[in-house]
């Protein structure tokens, strides 16, 4: 399918990718503190960009969602606590493993055990407590971060 086509999916993946990477700043992202990161190092996404995507598809009515929900996702995409500086080949890699695998890949076991210095000490902590926020947002465009957020926990196994 041309990527002209109004129709195509890449298309609508890649207009989302960009809605959600607005509210995105260069500066925002945590350095791990343990296991120390060999340069050049990367901001990471921790929950990428492309699965939050995949995620809001899932939705049949997605083009329907009131701008201001996919505004109100996307602060929670680019938060703090969803953006690690890890080294190239690892994020590089990571853009490789899907989403549903997450829970039982040994490479992101791994990197949710990598300690950072803010509240909750390691990724897992950090990207455990975004969910949980995400999941139970409120305000008037909350509906899209709630559902998201609720997906990644299903996905994850987090209650």
């Amino acid at each position: 399918m041309s990527s002209n086509n109004f129709n195509d999916e890449d298309f609508f993946k890649t207009w989302l990718n960009n809605i959600l990477r607005a509210a995105d700043r260069p500066n925002v992202g945590q350095n791990i503190v343990q296991p120390v990161q060999i340069q050049p190092l990367e901001r990471d996404h921790f929950f990428e960009v492309q699965h939050i995507v995949t995620l809001i598809m899932e939705d049949g009515n997605w083009m329907q969602t009131p701008i201001g929900q996919y505004i109100d996702l996307a602060t929670f995409v680019n938060d703090v606590r969803n953006i690690f500086r890890i080294e190239r080949a690892l994020n590089q890699a990571k853009k490789n493993i899907p989403f549903n695998t997450y829970p039982n890949n040994a490479q992101i076991a791994a990197y949710r055990r990598f300690q950072v210095n803010l509240q909750n000490g390691t990724v897992d902590g950090e990207v455990r407590w975004l969910a949980n926020e995400m999941a139970t947002r409120q305000g008037a465009n909350a509906a899209l971060t709630q559902r998201i957020g609720r997906r990644i926990k299903q996905i994850m196994g987090w209650p």
